[in-house]
């Protein structure tokens, strides 16, 4: 390692807990001095001499022995070795000296201490880099092999891994490796260039190492990357190490943490020591088998998608990796190291930047050398590292890098445990108590902010108090019993546990106990005292699921089935989907659509006229009414006025019947209501007789608007919102209505580009607020991705999502979003443990996924039983038809079924008695010892339909791994309870 300052110190790899020394070295004064530590509490640390070599000039570089704790060795400027013993400072040392004098750069022992390797200035005619047979202890006329003919060495390393294998640093220019048991007429090097070439310094990860260039860049490597890297791209590359604005500052030292892997500390001139931490994590691209660089063949596939990774935080690594430029800059900051992409299963990347000494305007001041303190091996991640640093004055601290971040895992039963340094705590699973009711916290908006409605409207319309608001009621409390006169914030702050028991995690565990699977009508009563919106939007799925069995969205070119309001209206004016399209060999037109929606119509008997307003598409709109649950005929309609007002919602009847033009009826339901309706329905019937006739009544109009702001029922203030504009803009944008009523408003009263208008934004402010009932706009499309997503993003409810999912994709779309949450609540509810409502799940998924011809558009699940052979551990299935794409081969089948008898009988060259990848023959059954695959029936005895014939599978015994057939194995047990192979006392019935 290079070492070109006059003052130097190394700390003993060797120390442990009781015993820890130092070397410093002046090289002004031409002395070496060994320290024992006595203590290093706090800063401050306490050491005594106890030997001192003297008059050794020019001391550029040091080693220490990995072996030996007081053999070292000291390359001087003359390119002469000293082998020195620290047990006797006095005698002499032993020398390997140069053909031609020039300076000794390096310096470096071997992982067995028998070999050393010395790096030298550049000279004509000579290698300038050594190897050193030391292992004999004498005969040091000449190195044992030579490399880098007339190349100056700047740094030299040998690997941790391999008492054979050289890193060097060559010519400013180049990074060598060097494999000192090639042949010596034939020296292999694997090269590439770089300038950071000085100071290499090895990673307790044998595989990494790293290197500087003076001018302030520092590349870590990765050795495994290095045959296809001959360009010298690194795993990273820091541009600027340090923010010293000084020109002139450049760096002096660079080495890793010997109790940690991945640190590494970087001093400047300066006097600024900077520490890196990184950490590596695996591609999710790369495949299981480790090759020369980390894949399975040292190539990029052809869907190889690269990673990145070396950001200033984990957070930003994880956040920030498609924002890297080569220049060395990110939003993340200055000081972020260029990423390199990755071909490996393994991106590095930091996790954190430490700053433990600033640079120094006095000399005197300035950190001019360090080395990492070692306590013995076994420190955690997570404990504190500390650095011996040495001033420009010649005194000594100790410097400390705290540990990492305790980390925090959650278990699938909000269970978690924490680590910090060596202790892990682990928090068990809050008790809940089964006939308490499981809450989530409902939404307080819709499509936009309610915050002008008063307390008992939030309560009509959102489902009730949230868990938050009665946990605060109860430590509010609580709070009062305990103290009236201080005020203190855990008083406010509720119980974690509380907190837990209705945490998501929990409500979707008793929701699944509950029955909350793919029965819309079902999850919609589960539904109905936790959110009112999650009920909204499971009756109305339950309505369009009603209409899919019996082919109700069904037409001759068209299948609209799990369409909302948005996708109907818009229908034709973009490319239909295939799977939407009855016979996919003509192409979709706007008259087809148009076409298949007055069919649809029909057959419902619904009006083809549409008298509210005039419209180019009556068709689309009446049946975006039937959709939204809007669409009343007048028997209808005055049906639902009735049930409304028998139930006191006087101001619903009568906003129902203004929002169909029933002028009169809203009066009506107006009067039957209370003394103040009463007085309303005078106010409003004076206003519409006044106004007939007559568009100007400004005084009127003003005061309509100004009740329509005060009061509470929204119904209400939409009435008299209508009533001062007779806009019905207006009324739409009354949030505390709901959305599908809303929808119906527009459909019936807006003209067509007013209506397109709208319905393309608030479909927009749904999707964007991962609002539910924004389902009834988007439909089960693959809008309604983008609607999920943003609901999980706020309330990580992905049981829902998955569920409303299913009925959609893979039938109609397909999504990789959608597959993620599958598999994500599948491994959610094996987590715990249900594995019956996980089967279930996955069989209502495959049922949803039929498409018109009854096919199941779902992929399979791959097998999670099969056989393999004993020989080369592969399945040993017979099929013909290879794996699904994307699958384990492994997985191909289960043998011993019928498939690998019937199929392998059709070929000439496939035995069913032996393995169809090794040729090998198949374990023998114990009764009639015959190769198992082999059916041992008679002729007379066979099947008429042999792939119902259980018989002749294949029967295992997980204890004693004997086989039999099946057909044998159950005529052996109804008589014996022991392994029917001889010697063998395993009762395998048992």
């Amino acid at each position: 390692m290079n070492a070109l300052n006059l003052v130097q110190c190394w700390w003993s790899p060797h120390s442990t807990d009781t015993q820890q020394r130092f070397v410093k070295i002046n090289s002004r004064d031409q002395e070496l001095t060994v320290y024992d530590v006595v203590n290093s509490s706090g800063n401050s640390i306490k050491c005594h001499q106890s030997a001192k070599i003297t008059k050794k000039p020019h001391l550029r570089c040091f080693d220490w022995s990995p072996t030996e704790p007081d053999i070292v060795a000291a390359g001087q400027s003359t390119g002469e070795t000293l082998l020195l013993n620290l047990a006797s400072p006095s005698g002499n040392a032993q020398s390997l000296s140069v053909k031609l004098q020039r300076a000794c750069n390096s310096i470096s022992f071997n992982r067995d201490g028998t070999k050393i390797a010395t790096g030298l200035d550049k000279v004509r005619n000579d290698f300038c880099l050594n190897v050193w047979d030391v292992s004999t202890g004498s005969d040091y006329s000449r190195p044992l092999r030579g490399f880098a003919a007339s190349e100056a060495i700047n740094s030299v390393k040998f690997t941790r891994d391999n008492p054979d294998i050289l890193i060097a640093g060559v010519t400013y220019r180049y990074i060598r490796l060097f494999d000192i048991r090639e042949p010596p007429n034939t020296p292999h090097a694997i090269t590439y260039q770089s300038k950071c070439v000085q100071g290499i310094s090895l990673d307790l990860d044998p595989n990494y190492f790293a290197g500087y260039h003076a001018e302030g860049v520092v590349a870590v490597w990765d050795r495994r990357y290095s045959k296809l890297n001959s360009s010298g791209e690194s795993s990273l590359i820091f541009r600027s190490s340090t923010d010293d604005a000084t020109p002139a500052s450049q760096i002096n030292h660079l080495r890793h943490s010997s109790t940690r892997a991945g640190v590494f500390a970087v001093l400047n001139s300066s006097g600024g020591l900077r520490v890196y931490e990184t950490a590596k994590i695996m591609n999710q691209e790369a495949n299981t088998t480790i090759g020369i660089i980390g894949s399975d063949n040292g190539s990029e596939g052809p869907n190889h998608k690269s990673r990145v990774g070396g950001w200033r935080d984990s957070a930003a690594s994880l956040l920030e990796a498609g924002r890297a430029y080569k220049d060395g800059t990110s939003t993340s900051g200055t000081r972020t190291p260029v990423p390199m992409a990755r071909t490996d299963g393994e991106t590095l990347l930091v996790t954190r930047i430490n700053d433990i000494a600033t640079a120094s305007p006095k000399p005197d001041q300035r950190v001019v050398c360090f080395d990492w303190m070692t306590e013995g091996y076994g420190e955690s991640r997570s404990s504190t590292l500390k650095i011996l640093s040495m001033k420009g004055d010649g005194s000594m601290e100790v410097l400390r890098c705290a540990g990492s971040v305790p980390s925090l895992a959650w278990g699938s039963r909000n269970e978690f445990a924490i680590t910090s340094d060596n202790d892990v705590e682990i928090m068990p699973a809050p008790s809940v108590n089964a006939e308490r009711e499981v809450v989530i916290r409902p939404r307080k908006k819709s499509i936009s902010d309610l915050e002008d409605l008063d307390e008992k409207h939030l309560h009509s319309y959102s489902g009730g108090e949230s868990p938050d608001q009665k946990l605060g009621m109860g430590m509010m409390e609580h709070a009062r019993q305990r103290s009236n006169s201080i005020i203190r914030p855990e008083d406010f702050l509720p119980e974690v546990r509380e907190v837990l028991k209705n945490d998501i995690c929990m409500v979707m565990k008793k929701r699944v106990e509950a029955g909350y699977m793919m029965d819309c009508s079902k999850n919609a009563e589960l539904a109905m005292r936790e959110d009112q919106y999650l009920e909204d939007m499971w009756i109305w799925l339950d309505g369009a699921a009603e209409c899919v069995a019996s082919d109700g969205m069904l037409g001759q070119a068209l299948d609209l089935s799990f369409l909302g309001v948005h996708s109907v209206w818009n229908g034709g004016t973009g490319t239909t989907p295939e799977s939407r399209i009855s016979n996919t060999k003509r192409r979709i037109w706007q008259e087809d659509w148009t076409a298949t929606c007055d069919e649809i119509n029909r057959r419902h008997q619904r009006s083809k006229k549409f008298p509210s307003c005039k419209t180019d598409f009556p068709e689309q709109r009446q049946l975006c009414l039937a959709i939204c649950g809007s669409h009343f005929e007048n028997d209808e309609l005055e049906y639902e006025l009735q049930r409304l007002e028998e139930n006191d919602e006087h101001s619903k009847a009568a906003g129902l019947a203004l929002f169909h033009g029933k002028i009169d009826r809203c009066i009506k339901s107006l009067q039957c209501g209370g003394r103040a309706l009463k007085l309303m329905s005078t106010a409003v019937a004076g206003y519409f007789n006044s106004t007939r006739g007559s568009s100007s009544n400004s005084t009127w109009k003003d005061l309509a608007g100004e009740m329509a702001n005060e009061l509470a029922d929204p119904y209400q203030r939409a009435i008299f919102a209508y009533i001062a504009n007779s806009e019905w803009r207006e009324v739409l944008d009354e949030i505390g209505i709901p959305i599908r009523e809303r929808i119906g408003i527009a459909l019936r009263w807006l003209e067509d580009d007013e209506l397109t208008n709208y319905l393309d934004s608030t479909t927009k402010a749904a999707v964007k607020g991962g609002e539910l009932e924004g389902i009834i706009l988007t439909g089960i499309t693959e809008a309604s991705v983008d609607l999920l997503q943003e609901y999980i993003n706020r309330t990580g409810d992905v049981q829902t999502a998955a569920l409303v999912a299913a009925f959609g994709s893979p039938r109609y779309f397909r999504d990789e979003r959608v597959d993620c949450w599958m598999e994500s609540y599948r491994q959610l509810l094996n987590s715990w443990r249900l594995f019956h409502a996980r089967a279930k799940f996955d069989v209502a998924r495959g049922q949803a996924s039929r498409d018109r011809n009854g096919a199941i558009t779902m992929n399979p699940p791959q097998r999670q039983v099969y056989v393999r052979c004993a020989n080369c551990d592969r399945s040993i299935s017979h099929n013909t038809v290879g794996p699904r794409t994307g699958g384990d081969p492994r997985r191909a089948g289960i043998a011993g079924g019928r498939q690998q008898v019937t199929q392998a009988a059709g070929k000439g060259t496939a035995k069913p008695t032996v393995c169809p990848h090794c040729r090998k023959s198949l374990p023998r059954c114990a009764i009639c010892l015959l190769n198992l695959g082999t059916a041992y029936y008679k002729e007379e005895e066979k099947s008429k339909e042999p792939e119902q014939d259980y018989d002749r599978w294949f029967n295992f015994c997980l204890s004693c791994n004997h086989g039999l057939h099946a057909g044998h194995a159950k005529e052996w047990f109804e008589k014996h309870t022991v392994c029917p192979v001889p010697d063998c006392e395993c009762r395998c019935k048992m």
